[in-house]
């Protein structure tokens, strides 16, 4: 039985949009939406954190506050849903089909949805299980009610929770942050406490309670998955159960472990037809890395070869994520403890904060790090910064590890100044005065 498209992607996420409108400028494409609350509930917490984090630079006190924050995120999704409405994604070539479907694999793998069966050459997972009543993406809704919550408690070590307890913060509702794992344990402990105790001045109790823990495979990024402990999942099962059979998965060889997806270097499920991207992947649940993995995977999907000659590997090292708190905190690369169980004493640590910046003064900004991670012989391992213009720099260091471009390199740019991301080249700078000081 021929197939109808060349691939079909379910879930309308932020990466599910971008691959499926990537992917119809030159192939049949069916998307299918049956969760869009979920990013809905994306865009308006990015919406209340652009304007809190504008209204923090204010010294003006706003009693209407909360109203206005969710009138204008309210606004701002209305916006991107008429943006990526069934009827202008159906303009560029994509074939939207909105209900709850299943994997059916008689007479031959199909999805079954609203009344069609779709068969195509692959399938990409973009979506989630729905949502938990629980989640902390759920408490948005009630800001918009007529009571809104005056206290709120949020118990998670993901960005997910940082983000949102900040927000909730800036909105001048009473929030607590339980923590079961110390505060963003796996980063670089100097950025951890500098987060940690900004987001303290701004009114989050952060508590440290194991008691109340559970292990979620979003708390961890993505290279730490493997290394996890799964023993330590204990409150993953419930989630795990009633997902466990998301759209008829088990008839098609693949199952959720621990709430999550697992797939090869080639972003490939236990089927080889059915690829997976984003949140349903586990580690950190940022947009980053879900659009990099479905770029990967949708360039695999559509060029699919029985000896896998021309497909794309996922390499989290080479990708750039933040955490969108303000400051912002950025990373790409190993961290320091990464790099040193594979390469021992030849690994570099240079380090600078934002106080030795002539820009960051003149915009008062001056709460800022940059950290390079690098071997004796120049290259960059990793970088990791907490600033205003974090996530600048660890674009541009981003790209001198894909071009594997050498520290050295970093230190010769000639750029504008003063610009924030000044500190990155001057941290870059240390790396020669140190060599020089070696070989002397």
């Amino acid at each position: 039985m021929a197939a109808e498209y060349d691939l079909v992607i379910l879930g309308g996420t932020g990466a599910g949009l971008s691959a499926a409108i990537t992917a119809a400028r030159t192939s049949r494409i069916a998307l299918v939406l049956s969760s869009p609350a979920s990013v809905e509930l994306f865009w308006f917490q990015q919406a209340l954190g652009e304007f809190t984090r504008l209204h923090a630079r204010t010294a003006h006190p706003d009693r209407n506050l909360l109203a206005r924050a969710t009138q204008y995120a309210t606004a701002v999704v209305t916006r991107l849903k008429q943006k990526y409405s069934p009827a202008n994604l159906g303009r560029l070539g994509i074939d939207v089909i909105t209900g709850e479907g299943n994997f059916q694999t008689q007479p031959t793998l199909q999805f079954c949805v609203a009344g069609r069966q779709l068969r195509s050459h692959s399938y990409l997972i973009a979506g989630t299980p729905p949502c938990p009543e629980n989640h902390p993406r759920q408490l948005l809704r009630q800001l918009s009610s007529p009571q809104p919550p005056q206290a709120c408690v949020l118990l998670g070590n993901g960005p997910v929770q940082v983000e949102l307890a900040q927000i909730l913060a800036r909105l001048q509702i009473d929030t607590t942050l339980l923590l079961p794992q110390p505060f963003l344990a796996l980063e670089e402990r100097a950025v951890a406490l500098l987060l940690r105790s900004h987001l303290e001045a701004e009114g989050v109790k952060l508590i440290h309670d194991q008691t109340a823990s559970t292990v979620d495979p979003h708390l961890y990024p993505k290279e730490e998955m493997a290394a996890h402990d799964a023993s330590q999942a204990v409150g993953l099962v419930e989630k795990e159960k009633s997902a466990e059979n998301w759209l008829n998965l088990t008839a098609t060889g693949v199952r959720l472990t621990q709430g999550r997806l697992r797939v090869n270097a080639y972003l490939q499920t236990a089927n080889p037809r059915i690829y997976a991207c984003g949140e349903i992947l586990g580690g950190y649940p940022l947009a980053e890395l879900a659009h990099a993995e479905a770029r990967v995977a949708l360039h695999n999907a559509l060029h699919r070869h029985p000896l896998g000659l021309g497909q794309h590997r996922i390499d989290y090292r080479l990708i750039p994520w933040r955490i969108n708190t303000d400051p912002a905190l950025a990373r790409v690369g190993c961290t320091v403890a990464q790099a040193r169980r594979c390469y021992g004493q030849d690994v570099m640590v240079l380090e600078q904060d934002d106080q030795t910046q002539d820009r960051s003064h003149l915009k008062s900004e001056t709460t800022g790090l940059c950290q390079l991670v690098v071997r004796q012989n120049g290259d960059i391992l990793g970088a990791i910064a907490i600033g205003l213009a974090a996530s600048e720099m660890i674009q541009l260091i981003a790209l001198a590890m894909v071009q594997r471009l050498k520290v050295t390199d970093l230190a010769d740019l000639a750029t504008g100044s003063p610009t924030l991301s000044d500190i990155c080249f001057d941290t870059a700078s240390r790396w020669l005065e140190s060599l020089r000081k070696s070989h002397n």
